[in-house]
């Protein structure tokens, strides 16, 4: 009895250094996700930005601009189109 209790403690702690070996060699993967630039467009003489160019409110203005979403919220206010779509 003593023998297989011998047996299987050395097989244990041989896995365990098996194991063991192999978590301290691999290093941890870091993945950093790519932040994702969101375009909204503008058009001058209008206080709000838009989700799609072909928002009502900006469908006739000539001089729509495609702007990222960070800057147009520094001065301008989001429309209906950008908030419920």
């Amino acid at each position: 009895m003593k023998k297989i209790k011998s047996i299987l403690l050395s097989s244990v702690i041989a896995l365990g250094m098996f194991f063991g070996g192999i978590v301290k060699d691999s290093k941890l993967v870091q993945v950093e996700a790519k932040a994702k630039t969101t375009y909204v467009y503008t058009a001058s003489g209008n206080r709000y930005y838009h989700k799609y160019k072909t928002c009502k409110f900006i469908k006739k203005s000539k001089n729509k601009k495609k702007v990222k979403l960070k800057t147009a919220k520094k001065t301008k206010y989001a429309c209906n189109c950008y908030k419920y779509r």
